[in-house]
Formats: C-alpha cells, sequence, structure tokens
C-alpha cells in the first residue's frame, strides 16, 4: 500500500466533504423510546468534481486515479474549501506522546493569543480533526486543543501540526469516471473515504 498525494496543479470544480458518523440507534418496537449508541468509525466521505481543459493536468489526474488502483493504494488530499479563521501563528507541535481521544496537548503557538477557532481544522497522524471549541495559547505558547472527533493514532511527541491545509487519507471507494463532449472541458468525478488504520 502506497500513498499518493493528490496533484498540486489541480483545483477541483466542486468539493463535498461529509462526516460520516458510526452512531447506532435503536429505537423500541413497544414504547418508540429511543437509545444511542456512539461507535469508533466515523469517517470522511469526499466528492470531488474536475472539469478539465488543459491535456497535462488530465493527464496527471488520470495517472493519480490509476495509481490508486481502486482501493489497494491511499490517496492523501486536503478540504480545497477550507479556510482557516483563526490566525494560526509559531509552529505548533504534540506537547507529549501517547494522546488519543477528543483533547490534544499542544506548544509551539505563538504565547497569549487565540490561535483557532472553533471549527478549524488541525492534520495530525494523516487525521483531519476539526476543534470543538477556540483555542487559547498560555504565555508560554500551550494550548489543549478540544476536538470533535477522536484520535485514532497517537501523534509522536513534537510532531508537527498542520494548521493551514490539514489532509486525510482517502481510499477511492467508486471508480472514477471520466466523461466529456468535443470541443469542451473533460469532467472527471472521484468518491473518497477516509481510510480508518
Amino acid at each position: 500500500m502506497t500513498d499518493y498525494s493528490w496533484p498540486s496543479s489541480i483545483t477541483p470544480a466542486t468539493d463535498n466533504l461529509t462526516w460520516l458518523d458510526n452512531t447506532v440507534v435503536f429505537r423500541s418496537k413497544l414504547g418508540g423510546t429511543i437509545r444511542t449508541e456512539s461507535r469508533p468509525g466515523g469517517r470522511w466521505f469526499l466528492s470531488l468534481a474536475m472539469e478539465l481543459e488543459n491535456s497535462v493536468d488530465l493527464g496527471l489526474l488520470e495517472a493519480f486515479l490509476f495509481r490508486l488502483n481502486g482501493a489497494e493504494n491511499r490517496a492523501v488530499i486536503k478540504d480545497f474549501s477550507y479556510a482557516r479563521n483563526g490566525p494560526g501563528g509559531g509552529s505548533p507541535l504534540v506537547n507529549g506522546a501517547s494522546q488519543t481521544g477528543k483533547s490534544l496537548i499542544t506548544d509551539g503557538w505563538t504565547p497569549s493569543t487565540k490561535v483557532l477557532y472553533a471549527g478549524d481544522r488541525i492534520g495530525i497522524s494523516n487525521q483531519m480533526i476539526p476543534l470543538a471549541s477556540d483555542a487559547t495559547s498560555n504565555a508560554s505558547g500551550q494550548v489543549t486543543l478540544s476536538l470533535t472527533h477522536s484520535i485514532r493514532t497517537a501523534p509522536a511527541n513534537n510532531a508537527a501540526i498542520e494548521i493551514s491545509n490539514p489532509t486525510a487519507r482517502y481510499i477511492l471507494v467508486n471508480k472514477a469516471s471520466f466523461a466529456a463532449s468535443p470541443g469542451v472541458d473533460k469532467v472527471v468525478l472521484a468518491e473518497f473515504e477516509e481510510a480508518i488504520p
């Protein structure tokens, strides 16, 4: 299994990113009461549409998709519609090993600053995770990030945290389709589901 990064020269015309939770709902047939249970396995689903007229970009995209060989290899892709709201600042790092769950202890931020806002995303351990609340660093540049989703694979101590273009690892879930009419752009559609280790 090999990771392939999305070609940097190609920007999709549309980018639809959806979170697929793994919550199970149990409904009583007698009283109608509902019980829910959250399970591991929530993941991103990404649908991309490209309109390409440049044959070089088309060839590059086709090569990228063919190298994935269906679900054999992994695609490393950012959310093209994402823009961070917080200023960021500094060079954020993971502060301590073996961290999992919905919080992450970090350092290396600009001191005493609101660095990220709720909904901003971070990239760690091939996972893209939104923040559940605003993050303000202390005087030493440390902040514990509150996350909406659990960290699946603990990042190493001092691992860099991506805050500008976080990515996730995906599997191509449906065969990419290529459609064109003479004299117009070629339309390429591809759907991906986040690869859970």
